[in-house]
């Protein structure tokens, strides 16, 4: 049975149970009121009544006072009303009877008779009333004893309705009592029914509060609650599988989790890293160009507001490239690094940036530019001096000697210094004045200092109209070649000669090589222009041998920059094909840092160049760091010892020592030897003594055009070369050549 159908039932059953109870405690209060209570008022009434009649006779009597036949009014009223009811609640036939026979026509007769004489009470000695009075007197003992005959009659009823009464009672308590027992069990029944089910439900939250899926409810029940139980047992076991099933998903989901937490931190790791590598040089991890242009701005920003001065020191390691061409990239990064280590120790915390005056930033104002360009930011400058005490400290450090493959490289710097705000009120021109100035440092010598000035602008512009001009050069036909001589010492006549490039411009005339050579090393124009120079000397030369001059060698020098071209050996290839100039009268020259790179195609390229029959020399051996051990590796033919060397002799003994030993260790790997640059008598006669091969000078001659190098060759075969007087112009412009 549902719970539905057993409130239904249970409310049916209360109502009724209360009904019956109305119904019942109804009863019995209108059978013992309206019987036994009446019979009890009218009992007392009666005695009133009697008392009332004996004072009426008395108040006759005595002459009663007006209050006293009020009172007897009123109680006359009273009996009357009981009267009444006696007469329509009571059904004894005795007592019907003499209520109606007896009392009634007495009762009437009084009523009539009583009021005309309370009217008048006061008149007593008026005989009529007087006998009135009488009669009323008997009246109402009359009266009395009919009353009091019915007084007995009712308190016999009132005793038989008491027993009754208890009866009632009592089959009433016995009704109640059941009914309450019954209503009670009713309750009992209703509460187990749900009581229960919710217990249940109870118990089950409780387990499910604490993560039990296990409990399941009864589902044998036959009401909404077995319904209820199957239902809620099949979500359970739903809900279970569920929970299994997101705990191994919530498992899964922690892994992932922490895989992506992983992974966030990897890309957040990831972005630092690219961050710092996009504001900081990978090799020193100093501040890079971007950054310590950054930097700049906000101090300018800072000086300006404070009226501040601040320095920019620009530096370049002098001749840089030579150790790289010597000892390789990885060994000219190392040397970077340490040049970094140096310049940074050479800085005080009072010549950087300060912490509190950029943002608490904790880099460095050292930065490295690129290359082996460095520049440092000085700030509060109180005094130029003070620029030029860190930069001297800096010179200083750098001149120390570096350890690089366990050999000692000297290395100087030049620095280039701009002020704020004189020299530029903006970053970039602060930079590029002090690039401007250390550029003109170099110019100046190399490994000094100086302070950048106004001129110095127009001297960088004159020096990009030479650019644009030499890039225009082999275009209009400018350039052309001047050959030197080198002299064979055993016999006195020319060996070979040296192809080297001229500028004639039309505006100033000849340019010295010294003024555009350099630049076109730096802009990469000394590519296409050894082109041009490999292809005339060659075409000279056969030209010469063709015009009847005894075939002699042509040297020509070339480039690191030409040499590193993957077309090189094309280039060379093509030149002899076009000018049909046998290989084995070509002699190119490249320098020490080129065959110290040994690089594989370093090497390949000399070999094949070898094969072709075309004659290899080292150029200006003693300046770099080669050794003999060097040598040996490579397929070379000539070593020219460097015009310093010459420069030295015969006056400094361990010059003509190192220069009597690079001699004897040359011819003994079967190589000719040259000495460049000899200016006296005395110089030849030193190598001449000393077994040298050739000689190249100005003591013999200067570079001379195509036709006076025409005419000295043709004077040489007529005798040999004799020594002459070598004007001092031409003997500075030696060095140029």
């Amino acid at each position: 049975m549902t719970i539905k159908k057993k409130l239904a039932i249970a409310n049916v059953i209360l109502i009724v149970i209360l009904s019956v109870l109305g119904l019942t405690f109804l009863y019995g209060y209108r059978y013992v009121t309206s019987v036994a209570s009446l019979a009890n008022d009218f009992d007392r009434q009666t005695m009133y009544l009697q008392m009332m009649l004996r004072g009426l006779n008395e108040a006759i009597i005595n002459e009663g006072t007006p209050s006293s036949l009020r009172t007897e009014n009123e109680g006359l009223e009273g009996f009357e009303q009981i009267h009444r009811k006696l007469l329509q609640n009571i059904d004894d036939p005795e007592i019907q009877r003499i209520l109606r026979e007896e009392i009634d026509p007495d009762w009437k007769s009084i009523k009539r008779d009583i009021r005309p004489y309370l009217e008048h009470y006061v008149d007593l000695d008026n005989d009529e009333l007087m006998a009135r009075a009488g009669k009323l007197i008997v009246t109402a003992e009359n009266i009395i004893g009919n009353v009091q005959e019915l007084s007995e009659k009712t308190r016999a009823i009132v005793n038989a309705n008491s027993q009754k009464s208890v009866i009632t009672e009592i089959i009433m308590g016995i009704i109640i009592i059941s009914l309450l027992i019954c209503a009670v069990i009713l309750a009992i029944h209703l509460y187990r029914a749900i009581h229960q089910p919710i217990q249940e439900l109870n118990t089950i939250a409780e387990g499910f509060s604490r993560g039990n899926l296990s409990i399941m409810m009864d589902e044998n029940r036959k009401d909404e609650f077995g319904t209820l139980a199957r239902y809620f047992n099949s979500a359970t076991s739903k809900l279970q599988k569920a929970t299994e099933a997101m705990h191994a998903h919530s498992e899964e989901l922690t892994a992932l989790n922490i895989k992506l937490e992983s992974e966030v931190n990897v890309r957040k790791e990831a972005e630092e890293r690219i961050s710092h590598i996009s504001y900081h040089d990978s090799l020193t991890d100093l501040p890079n160009r971007y950054l310590f242009h950054d930097r700049l701005n906000m101090y300018i920003a800072h000086a300006r507001r404070y009226q501040r001065r601040a320095a920019v020191l620009l530096l370049d390691i002098d001749d840089f490239k030579r150790v790289n061409d010597a000892f390789g990239h990885r060994a000219g990064d190392r040397m970077l690094k340490e040049v970094a280590d140096r310049i940074r120790k050479c800085i005080r915390t009072t010549d950087t940036l300060s912490n509190e005056a950029l943002l608490n930033d904790h880099t460095t104002t050292l930065a490295r530019l690129g290359g082996d360009e460095f520049t440092v930011l000085l700030t509060e400058l109180a005094d130029s001096q003070n620029a030029v005490r860190v930069a001297q400290r800096i010179m200083n450090a750098l001149s120390e000697p570096f350890i690089l493959d366990n050999s000692e490289v000297n290395s100087s710097t030049s620095i280039g210094i701009s002020v704020y705000p004189s020299d530029g009120e903006t970053a970039e021109d602060l930079i590029k004045n002090a690039d401007t100035a250390m550029h003109h440092a170099k110019k100046q010598g190399r490994n000094t200092l100086q302070f950048y000035k106004q001129s110095m602008n127009e001297n960088f512009c004159e020096l990009m109209n030479l650019e644009n001009d030499l890039k225009r050069a082999i275009e209009r036909e400018e350039l052309l070649l001047h050959y030197q001589p080198r002299i064979d010492l055993r016999r006195g006549g020319v060996a070979s000669m040296e192809a080297l490039v001229r500028w004639q411009k039309p505006d100033k005339g000849l340019v010295p090589p010294g003024q555009f050579i350099s630049l076109a090393e730096d802009t990469g124009l000394i590519v296409p222009m050894g082109t041009w120079i490999l292809n005339t000397a060659c075409r000279q030369n056969k030209k010469w041998q063709e015009g009847g001059i005894p075939p002699l060698i042509m040297s020509v020098n070339i480039s690191v920059k030409q040499f590193q071209q993957e077309d090189f050996l094309d280039i060379v290839i093509s030149a002899l094909d076009e000018s049909a100039l046998e290989p084995r009268f070509l002699e190119l020259e490249i320098t020490e840092n080129l065959l110290m790179q040994g690089s594989e195609h370093t090497i390949h390229m000399l070999y094949e160049l070898r094969k072709m029959g075309v004659r290899l020399s080292m150029d200006d051996f003693g300046t770099g760091y080669s050794s003999f051990s060097y040598l040996r590796r490579f397929p070379l033919d000539v070593l020219k010892i460097d015009k310093t060397f010459i420069d030295d002799i015969p006056e400094k003994k361990d010059t003509a020592a190192i220069i009597n030993a690079i001699i004897t260790m040359s011819q003994s790997l079967n190589l000719t030897v040259v000495a460049e640059g000899v200016e006296t008598e005395k110089q030849m006669d030193f190598l001449s003594r000393s077994g040298c091969d050739q000689v190249q000078g100005y003591y013999f001659s200067k570079p001379l055009p195509e036709e006076e190098f025409e005419q000295y060759v043709h004077n040489s075969l007529q005798a040999p070369v004799i020594p002459g007087h070598i004007a001092q112009d031409d003997i500075q412009q030696s060095s140029q050549g």
